[in-house]
């Protein structure tokens, strides 16, 4: 089984941290694919999205008189992803010829998932604490419902309220600038999406985010220390 250096596994990681549009925690990201795949990435909301990079053998298209007259080609070994979704189809495989090409794809992987989400009809379960959280989910929604223009309001003023507690409290300094600024990212990427994507997908992805915010942080916005604090929260408010 090949293994990826620590170096390139830390390189695929921050490949999806520097997306942009989700957090390490909404993937599940495999280095020991009992597949012999060099990474699987998983989107755990929905695992039928990945991205699958392995080391493959493809017909060599460079062709000689001698291939010609016997019909036969060579071989070349190169570095294969498989993902889900692609740029146009459901799913596709791209060669390349190594694997920093690869990595810098993932990006690409992502936007085409971003988008996709928009549009979402499927809906797979995974075991963990984010699989929890899509059951909790379920009890509210299905995956293709999306909110009104009502709840669209309702939950912008409660981002809103939630930036005016961020600022208070780094103007207080009870809380750092770095962090100030990552609460202020999280809820201004949820208030991007909230048009955009289905209900289930949006309490999803924010919550993965929330749910990395420091306990004390989370104590003193007032939040419950609670795994589904957001969700129950969120439906109060939308019902």
């Amino acid at each position: 089984m090949s293994q990826l250096r620590n170096t390139k596994k830390l390189e695929i990681k921050n490949a999806i941290t520097k997306s942009g549009y989700f957090t390490i925690d909404d993937f599940e990201i495999n280095f020991n694919s009992k597949n012999d795949y060099l990474v699987v990435i998983t989107f755990i909301a929905y695992p039928y999205f990945n991205f699958i990079m392995l080391e493959n053998e493809v017909k060599d298209n460079t062709k000689n008189m001698l291939a010609i007259r016997t019909m036969k080609y060579k071989t070349k070994k190169v570095i294969q992803t498989r993902e889900c979704p692609g740029d146009y189809k459901e799913n596709e495989t791209k060669n390349y010829e190594n694997v920093d090409d690869c990595i810098y794809r993932i990006a690409k992987w992502i936007q085409n998932l971003y988008d996709d989400l928009q549009n979402i009809d499927i809906a797979k379960e995974e075991n963990n604490d984010t699989k929890n959280m899509k059951e909790e989910l379920d009890k509210y929604f299905n995956d293709t419902e999306k909110f009104s223009s009502n709840e669209v309001t309702k939950l912008n003023n409660l981002l809103d309220k939630l930036t005016t507690r961020v600022t208070e409290l780094e103007n207080n300094l009870e809380i750092s600038k770095d962090e100030a600024n990552n609460l202020i990212r999280i809820v201004k990427n949820g208030k991007n999406n909230l048009e955009l994507m289905p209900k289930k997908t949006w309490f999803l992805t924010t919550w993965n985010k929330l749910k990395s915010i420091d306990k004390n942080i989370k104590t003193i916005l007032e939040f419950k220390d609670t795994l589904f604090n957001f969700i129950e929260y969120a439906n109060k408010l939308l019902n």
